[in-house]
C-alpha cells in the first residue's frame, strides 16, 4: 500500500517504494506508519514522527518517537522518545527518554530520563538534567541550573553540584561531596559524610553528620557554629570512648584544626536501654586551641567544666580530654555495672581561626 504525499514536503503513512534519491526530503526506506513534515528529515522504524528539518530516527526496529525541530538525532532501536528543539541527541540504548532545547544528550543506558536546556548531559536511569550546561550523571540523579552538576545516584544540584551518593545541594557554586551530606548556600561545601552546610562560604570538612553554619563575611571558610552529635553504648562500668554519629576511630574523632580556637558545649545523656529511663545527664563546657608552632599540639585554656544534671549511680561519669596522636577531643562515658546504656552527646561548637 502507497503512503500519503502532501504537497512537497509531507509524507504519511507507510511506503516502502521511496526513491532512494529523494529520500532525503521525505521518510527512509522500511519507514512503516510514520508522518513527516519538512526537509531532509530521515526516518526508520515504526510508528515514528518528525516535524522540521534535517531530523533523525535511525533504529530500524526502533519505534514510537516524536521528534520536532532541526537536526536532532535518535539513534539505536529504542522507542517512545520525545525530541524537541535543535541538535539534540539521543543514544542507542536509551528509551522513555524526553529532550528539549538545544545540543543537549541522553546518553546510552539513561532510560526514563529528561534533558533540557543548552548543552546539557544526562547518563543515569530516571535522571535530570535541565539548564545551561546541567549534568546528570547518577541514577536518579537531579540537576538544575546553571553549570549544576549532580554525579552520584540519588545526588541533586540545584544551581550548583552534587557530587556524592544521596547528596542535595542548593545554591551557586555550592557542593556536596560526600554520600547523604547537604550544602545551603552560595559556595557552600559539604565535604563529610551526613553533614550539612548552611550560609554563603561555609566550607570545609566539617565534622561527621554535624551541621555548620557560616555567617556572610566570615574571616576564614573555617569560621563557623557548628552542631553535631556523639552516639554509642555501654554494658557495664568501663569507661568508653564514643563517636560522632556512631563513626568509628577512622572518621568519628572530633578533631582540632590547625590554627583555630573552639569553644565546645556539649549534653551528654546516658539512657537504659531496657528501661528507657535516664541514667545521667552531664552538661561538659570548655576552650581548645591549637596553633600551628611547636607540637601543633591541641591545648585547653583553662579547664573543662562539668555540671552534673542527673546521676542515677555515682560511679557514673562522662569527660573530655586531648588526644594529640589524632589532634582530637575524646568524649569518654562510664556506665554502670550490669547495665545497658544507650549514649547521646550533643556539641554546640563555636570555632574561630
Amino acid at each position: 500500500m502507497a503512503g500519503y504525499k502532501l504537497g512537497g514536503h509531507v509524507n504519511i503513512g507507510y511506503n516502502p517504494n521511496f526513491d532512494p534519491a529523494v529520500t532525503d526530503q521525505y521518510a527512509s526506506t522500511g519507514a512503516n506508519a510514520t508522518i513527516v513534515a519538512g526537509e531532509g528529515n530521515t526516518l526508520k522504524g515504526l510508528y515514528n514522527y518528525t516535524f522540521g528539518r534535517d531530523n533523525q530516527i535511525l533504529g530500524e526496529t526502533g519505534h514510537s518517537h516524536f521528534v520536532a525541530g532541526t537536526g536532532n538525532v535518535v539513534s539505536g532501536n529504542t522507542h517512545s522518545h520525545m525530541v524537541l528543539g535543535k541538535q539534540n541527541t539521543m543514544e542507542a540504548t536509551a528509551s522513555y527518554s524526553t529532550a528539549f532545547g538545544y545540543l543537549n544528550k541522553i546518553k546510552d543506558g539513561s532510560a526514563a530520563a529528561i534533558v533540557g536546556g543548552i548543552g546539557a548531559n544526562v547518563s543515569g536511569l530516571a535522571a535530570i538534567g535541565i539548564g545551561y550546561l546541567a549534568n546528570a550523571t547518577g541514577s536518579y540523579a537531579l540537576a538544575m541550573g546553571k553549570n549544576a552538576k549532580s554525579s552520584a545516584a540519588d545526588a541533586m544540584g540545584l544551581g550548583t553540584g552534587g557530587t556524592g551518593s544521596a547528596t542535595t545541594a542548593l545554591g551557586i557554586l555550592g557542593k556536596a561531596t560526600a554520600t547523604k551530606a547537604v550544602s545551603i548556600g552560595s559556595g557552600s561545601q559539604a565535604q563529610t559524610s551526613g553533614s550539612i552546610a548552611i550560609g554563603r562560604g561555609t566550607m570545609g570538612a566539617g565534622r561527621l553528620g554535624g551541621i555548620r553554619f557560616n555567617a556572610n563575611g566570615a574571616k576564614s571558610t573555617t569560621d563557623s557554629y557548628q552542631i553535631c552529635q556523639s552516639l554509642g553504648a555501654t554494658t557495664d562500668a568501663t569507661p568508653t570512648k564514643i563517636f560522632l554519629a556512631s563513626g568509628g576511630s577512622s572518621d568519628g574523632n572530633f578533631v582540632i584544626d590547625t590554627s583555630t580556637c573552639v569553644h565546645f558545649d556539649v549534653v551528654v545523656q546516658g539512657t537504659d536501654d531496657s528501661s528507657s529511663t535516664v541514667g545521667c545527664i552531664y552538661r561538659l563546657e570548655g576552650v581548645v586551641n591549637r596553633d600551628n608552632n611547636g607540637s601543633n599540639n591541641p591545648a585547653f585554656l583553662g579547664s573543662v567544666t562539668k555540671t552534673v544534671i542527673h546521676e542515677e549511680n555515682a560511679g557514673m561519669d562522662a569527660a573530655i580530654t586531648i588526644d594529640n596522636t589524632n589532634k582530637c577531643l575524646d568524649l569518654t562515658v562510664t556506665g554502670k555495672a550490669a547495665t545497658n546504656l544507650n549514649w547521646l552527646a550533643t556539641w554546640h561548637v563555636h570555632q574561630n581561626q
